[in-house]
């Protein structure tokens, strides 16, 4: 303890040495700043030999590219209406038609599990999942369902139900 003690009284002796290390040390890392290169790709940013990386690149290797764009859209009526699934379906149509776009992925498309609710022998037995394309969905029922349920909330819905979001995936 003694020895901080002295060492801390010799700098409060001279000050001025002080000074002339920090603008020393200061000075030597602005001549080397241009020096200095900062890695920022993917690559480097992840760990090698990661099994997640590993496997994430199996899966996008067997199962096709990952390329996609997410389009918000906030129509003028309300999310379910008439007067907002009509233009929500012609855009998706446009999208679907040009080239590049492999698919395109809206709320019309999700399963609805919930409008109604269905149990496990319902899915096992149904043809199909209903979805919003299916004229007698209850609108108000899949609007709860798309603004409560952990699969839809905040991803493909907003929690306010007047915003979702639209996946297209690319061509690869």
């Amino acid at each position: 303890m003694k020895l901080v003690g002295t060492f801390y009284d010799r700098l409060l002796r001279k000050p001025w040495l002080v000074v002339v290390a920090v603008i020393a040390v200061l000075g030597s890392a602005v001549v080397s700043l241009p020096n200095l290169r900062l890695e920022a790709s993917s690559d480097s940013l992840l760990l090698q030999g990661d099994p997640d990386l590993a496997y994430f690149r199996e899966s996008s290797a067997k199962y096709a590219g990952s390329e996609f764009l997410i389009l918000t859209w906030e129509p003028d009526a309300p999310l379910l209406s008439p007067d907002s699934l009509e233009p929500l379906t012609a855009m998706v149509d446009e999208l679907r038609r040009l080239r590049g776009v492999s698919g395109v992925t809206t709320l019309l498309d999700v399963p609805l599990l919930e409008s109604p609710p269905l149990s496990l022998t319902d899915l096992a037995r149904a043809d199909s999942m209903p979805t919003l394309r299916d004229p007698e969905v209850d609108r108000r029922l899949a609007l709860t369902e798309l603004t409560t349920s952990s699969l839809y909330r905040n991803l493909l819905v907003s929690e306010e139900g007047d915003l979702t979001g639209i996946l297209v995936s690319l061509a690869t």
